[in-house]
């Protein structure tokens, strides 16, 4: 290392382990339901610019906290979306509360050995207790909420599409602004959504959008009405069973809790995010009571993909784009050039011990998709039509919980899940979970369990535990092995990979917290060797953290996390590290201002390293960096009243000795780039 490389790094060593060694006489401080929901929405979203799953659990619970539900007039789905409890705890908490009437503290389900002390704390951040008859709060939950968003954001300087080049005008259509609106209202009965979006580059009111935004969405939602218990219409989620079938708003692999491998299967819900692809547009309902539900959908809309000619001359589809941009000839040339349709249904049956889903869906395509000539894609789907059925279940029985799903396409191929998770006792989970996922299964929209990206070619064993040593200190490891039965893009022939991860959490108080993770990871990659024969040789890389946060006064916090990462392929070897300290300061109720200073350093690309950042409401970002340099960046929060709220984040990154920050028309020149978002928040 070079003398300023070194004096950085001794710099972030010291920021990262002052907070440790300084004694621990902060105020015993309440858990702030930011901090619950950035820890889940990271553990969910991993280290992966695919937004979808953890956007819809950062709404979720951003709204429980704004406006907590009575926890005995809370409905089933409602705590599904928490996302904090399992079903078997959501089936003893609902029996609880039919048999022994209204729930008047948390402590009340933690000596009933429903859930333990320290998921009874992070519960009260979102929900409420007292009486279910509280007229006051039966009006308050009756009548509509409603949040009018706008936001905006821009990169400085620059980037290369919006500049133009020998003579050539500019590559992107539109200016350099992003800009996101955003209504919602809700009651307990009824939800209406409108939501209007443009990346930066896309056209807006003109040219190929002479409507406004380059991507619209909305729906009418009515809830819990007799026998209807949902009807959509509009733009829709469907997560049915354990994702294998049918799922969409993307799925999880490895979360930090055993909460993330179940899922619960909320079925229908709204839409309103501004990923352009995961999602449905037409009408869903589901009807049924407690034991028996049904529910029928039906979706048709365009969407955007590369086309190509088969032998015969005959337009097919090349691949789906998902990235949802329209700014550059080639990119608007791809918009909406295919439909889809897709039609199905599910039924929910449910007994005193066990929940049954029996699903079908079928989809259409306006033009046959082609799998290609590349050898990883030769048993990938073809043609127009296919077909799916699936059957899943969930069963307790004493401290085990079984789940497990398995779905069947029309090319007559299969893929299944099976897991079980014990919870003998309060203070120990342990879960286990086996993927058999066919090379030739087709699925369009899967949320199943996976470190690949959808429910085909994988197959696994996947075991973890989770215990509480002593109040305050947990510990959870998870380990998975699994192989490709068939060639990945990734890799030549069949293969396998390795998972191990710890992490130890320890919290002696409320101001106080403390982690350390480490994570291996073994992965087949694809190179050629310098022969021109295909080499496959095991990439491992390496991750270790440490993670603290801490108040030290009513409004004055800190968070600080050291990590580093080690990649190994062959003789190839590369180190990374980042650290950065927080400062989290709210001078008074009303403004809330999240400090960052970073300092990283990687020997290449891949030992890069990834990073959460706060961002504005339902948004978040974790981005990775890899070179030497810094990273910073200033959010606020301004709420004069409970009416309006404003946002602002800017940050800045620098890179030592590159030519340009990102990459093709998106690279903006020089070494350093600002990234300023803004956002303004009406409530009534």
């Amino acid at each position: 290392m070079c003398a300023p490389t070194k004096s950085l790094f001794c710099l972030s060593v010291f920021i990262c382990f002052v907070p440790f060694v300084l004694p621990l006489n902060g105020q015993q401080l309440p858990e702030m339901p930011e901090r619950n929901t950035e820890e889940l929405t990271e553990s969910l979203a991993g280290e992966s610019d695919e937004t979808a799953v953890s956007s819809l659990l950062l709404e979720d619970l951003t709204e429980s906290a704004n406006h907590p539900i009575n926890i005995n007039r809370i409905s089933e789905t409602e705590l599904q979306r928490l996302n904090l409890l399992n079903y078997a705890q959501i089936k003893k908490l609902l029996d609880y509360r039919r048999m022994y009437g209204p729930i008047l503290t948390m402590q009340e389900l933690v000596a009933n050995e429903i859930i333990n002390p320290q998921l009874a704390e992070k519960l009260k951040l979102y929900l409420r207790t007292g009486s279910q008859t509280d007229s006051v709060a039966i009006r308050r939950e009756n009548k509509f909420h409603s949040i009018l968003m706008v936001r905006a954001k821009r990169n400085f300087p620059l980037a290369s599409g919006f500049r133009p080049s020998m003579g050539k005008p500019s590559a992107f259509a539109g200016d350099p602004y992003g800009t996101y609106v955003r209504f919602r209202t809700t009651s307990r009965r009824v939800e209406a959504g409108v939501t209007g979006e443009k990346d930066a580059g896309e056209s807006f009111f003109r040219a190929s959008n002479p409507m406004g935004f380059d991507f619209y969405s909305g729906f009418l939602a009515i809830k819990e009405v007799g026998w209807l218990q949902k009807a959509v219409v509009g733009d829709y989620h469907l997560r049915f069973g354990q994702g294998v079938n049918l799922w969409s708003g993307g799925g999880v692999s490895y979360g930090s809790d055993l909460t993330s491998l179940l899922k619960t299967g909320e079925g229908i819900r709204p839409y309103s995010s501004t990923h352009e692809n995961l999602f449905f547009r037409g009408a869903a309902i589901q009807v049924g009571n407690d034991k028996r539900r049904l529910s029928l959908f039906y979706s048709g809309r365009t969407k955007d993909a590369t086309l190509d000619s088969d032998i015969s001359g005959n337009p097919v589809i090349s691949s789906f784009r998902t990235d949802g941009l329209h700014r550059t000839t080639s990119e608007l040339a791809s918009e909406k050039d295919v439909s889809e349709r897709m039609a199905g249904a599910y039924l929910d049956i449910r007994l005193k011990q066990a929940r049954f889903g029996f699903s079908y869906v079928t989809n259409w395509f306006s033009l046959p998709v082609s799998r290609g000539t590349s050898f990883y894609k030769s048993l990938s789907f073809e043609g127009k039509h296919n077909e799916n059925a699936g059957l899943d279940y969930q069963w307790v029985t004493g401290p085990f919980l079984f789940y497990g799903e398995a779905a069947r396409s029309m090319n007559g191929h299969c893929s299944w899940l099976q897991g079980c998770i014990w919870c003998g006792d309060p203070r120990l989970s342990i879960s286990t979970l086996y993927r058999h996922y066919d090379p030739s299964f087709v699925t369009f929209y899967s949320g199943s369990f996976a470190e690949g990206s959808s429910s085909r070619n994988e197959e696994g064993l996947y075991l973890a535990f989770e215990y509480l040593m002593a109040p305050g200190l947990r510990i959870s490891m998870q380990s998975d092995l699994y192989q490709f039965p068939f060639a990945t893009y990734g890799s030549m022939t069949p293969s396998i990979g390795k998972m191990v991860t710890f992490q130890a959490d320890y919290t002696p108080h409320a101001s106080y917290t403390l982690y350390v993770k480490v994570r291996l990871h073994l992965l087949p990659d694809k190179q050629s060797g310098t022969t021109g024969i295909p080499l496959q040789p095991d990439q491992i890389t390496d991750k270790y953290r440490i993670h603290c946060e801490w108040k030290i006064a009513e409004g004055i916090g800190f968070r600080t996390r050291l990590e580093m990462v080690r990649f190994r392929q062959d003789e190839k070897e590369e180190w990374g590290w980042m650290a950065y300290q927080d400062l989290i300061l709210s001078p008074v109720s009303q403004v809330r201002t999240w400090i960052r200073m970073a300092g990283f350093h990687t020997d290449g690309y891949n030992s890069r390293v990834f990073a959460y950042e706060n961002d504005l409401l339902w948004y978040y970002a974790i981005p990775e960096f890899h070179g030497v340099g810094l990273r910073s960046y200033l959010n606020l929060k301004w709420q004069p009243s409970d009416l309006v709220s404003a946002y602002v984040k800017a940050g800045y990154t620098w890179r030592k000795g590159a030519e340009a920050l990102g990459s093709g028309l998106d690279a903006t020149p020089g070494p350093s780039r600002f990234d300023v978002r803004m956002e303004l928040c009406f409530r009534f």
